[in-house]
């Protein structure tokens, strides 16, 4: 059935049990003009072709209507829109929807089951613009970065409200950014990297803004079980909880020229190596800590258990409005260890740090402009 609804697009009903299917509707709206909307009853409906200028909205929301996946993946061209749906990938080859260079995807209360084994960007791989809104992406395993999402070189996402859970990629297990996001209202749940960053990965000439959320229950092998920053990031009002890196930076490795301003909360995370909560490596990394609260973080065997440096950085750093409280490693500086660094530092708190050496709440052999502080 085709109700005429503009003179350049129209609306295409898709039954749940009659002759018309989803790839008909498809092929139907690629003879029309402008952006059809075609309208899905609850019920599952087959996709295996590209989409292109097309809105897919279900009817009866994520619970009841779905979209499955066969084959590798599901192309988006041109301007397409997902709208309260349900896309099932757990059968697809490389990842649910991969968009096309240069163009727009707009996801509205989209509910993704992401594929096992798959290529990066298990639920969406972002190269052109993409607007989320109200996305859940669940289970999405993959070998490649961005277990959830991946948002490559010229790409640009724009997120409010995205969850990712129990996903897993080489590198961002639920997202990875090369490209640029702007992205509001996490809750990445249980993410897992194979390599570095286990939950959230800024590539080199990447830029993240992130503002407000949860990234809990993330791990890596080597470096920063919540995430890592080879790139630019601005996160504020995040909370990172329960995060465990194999090597160094339970919660955030900052490497090989990372710049990171972080405002929000580091509890509870661990690594085995330096920085239980941040810790800075490589060459050229930077940071700024605003309005923050570390507490309860853990080096087990090095330096540093809420935040270290791993070598002299240029800077400038900065630390002010800023809490340490209960933080613990067997080497120097309890809460912080500073190493060389030259660290600006302003109503900063130091509250039952520890440790087994040298400085309980801060070690340095290099210097700042401290005021303010509280021991």
């Amino acid at each position: 059935m085709i109700l005429l609804s503009l003179a350049l697009a129209a609306d295409i009903d898709v039954p749940s049990t009659e002759a018309l299917d989803l790839e008909a509707a498809i092929g139907l709206a690629g003879t029309l003009p402008g952006i059809d909307r075609i309208l899905l009853a609850p019920g599952v409906h087959v996709l295996s072709s590209e989409v292109e200028d097309v809105e897919l909205r279900g009817l009866g929301g994520t619970d009841v209507t779905m979209v499955a996946i066969q084959g590798s993946q599901v192309k988006t061209r041109g301007t397409t829109r997902f709208v309260d749906l349900t896309v099932d990938a757990t059968g697809a080859g490389t990842r649910a929807l991969d968009q096309d260079a240069g163009s727009n995807l707009d996801l509205v209360r989209v509910h993704i089951l992401g594929p096992s084994g798959g290529s990066g960007g298990g639920g969406v791989r972002v190269r052109g613009q993409a607007d989320l809104e109200a996305v859940v992406i669940d289970g999405s395993m993959v070998g490649g970065d961005g277990g959830g999402v991946l948002v490559e070189g010229s790409g640009s996402l724009v997120a409010a409200g995205l969850t990712v859970r129990a996903s897993s990629a080489n590198h961002g297990g639920a997202l990875s950014v090369s490209g640029t996001a702007d992205v509001r209202g996490v809750f990445f749940d249980g993410a897992v990297a194979t390599n570095s960053g286990g939950a959230l990965y800024v590539d080199n000439g990447g830029v993240l803004l992130l503002d407000g959320g949860i990234v809990r229950g993330g791990s890596a092998p080597t470096l920063g079980g919540g995430a890592e920053i080879r790139g630019e990031a601005q996160i504020s009002g995040v909370w990172f909880d329960d995060d465990h890196a194999g090597g160094k930076g339970g919660a955030i490795a900052i490497r090989a020229g990372g710049d990171l301003t972080f405002s929000g909360r580091i509890t509870q995370c661990s690594s085995p190596g330096y920085g239980g909560g941040i810790a800075l490596s490589g060459t050229t990394p930077y940071i700024v800590l605003r309005d923050a609260w570390l507490e309860g973080n853990v080096s087990d065997s090095e330096w540093g258990g809420g935040l270290a440096f791993g070598g002299y950085y240029a800077g400038p750093h900065t630390i002010s409005r800023t809490v340490f409280c209960g933080n613990q490693a067997p080497g120097d500086g309890g809460a912080v260890d500073m190493d060389g660094n030259w660290v600006t530092m302003d109503h900063v708190l130091v509250v039952e740090n520890d440790t087994d050496h040298e400085g309980g709440g801060f070690w340095t052999s290099g210097g700042g402009d401290w005021s303010n502080m509280g021991f």
